[in-house]
């Protein structure tokens, strides 16, 4: 649920809302939402959602959210959809708190899409030609390119 220590009210038009998973484990990722609305919201306008801060996620997890606070506010036109809004990114954490989602590299994100996807190669402990490629070259990266 929403709490009213997560919520800012920062003016008139805008809050700030602290979103982390509902969870009775440790909670690795969260999300500051800043939420702009005007006086014509919510009979013919919707409120502006903008992922204002984040922790433990990647740029690309970022972007979906931001997708996803768009898409499920446009779910309901003409009607108050913040609660929604939250509760829709609150369910989106929890299914992605796991540490090291923050991690930007290619070979993160190529493990976080093999996750998503169900690839079981991860899974089974066995590196893929592209897992051993980036690890080859991250390695090179580290120690140089001998001459």
């Amino acid at each position: 649920s929403i709490f009213l220590e997560d919520l800012e009210v920062v003016d008139a038009t805008t809050l700030r809302l602290t979103l982390e998973p509902e969870t009775d484990e440790e909670a690795h990722v969260g999300a500051t939402i800043e939420i702009r609305t005007d006086a014509a919201y919510p009979s013919s306008s919707r409120p502006h959602f903008a992922i204002a801060s984040s922790r433990g996620l990647a740029k690309t997890h970022v972007a979906e959210l931001q997708r996803l606070a768009e898409a499920t506010a446009a779910e309901t036109p003409g009607a108050v959809c913040v609660f929604d809004v939250a509760t829709a990114l609150k369910d989106w954490l929890g299914e992605h708190n796991a540490p090291g989602q923050d991690d930007d590299s290619m070979y993160a994100a190529m493990l976080r899409r093999q996750e998503e996807r169900g690839d079981g190669a991860a899974d089974r402990g066995e590196e893929t030609a592209l897992e051993r490629e980036e690890r080859e070259r991250e390695e090179r990266l580290r120690t140089g390119t001998p001459f």
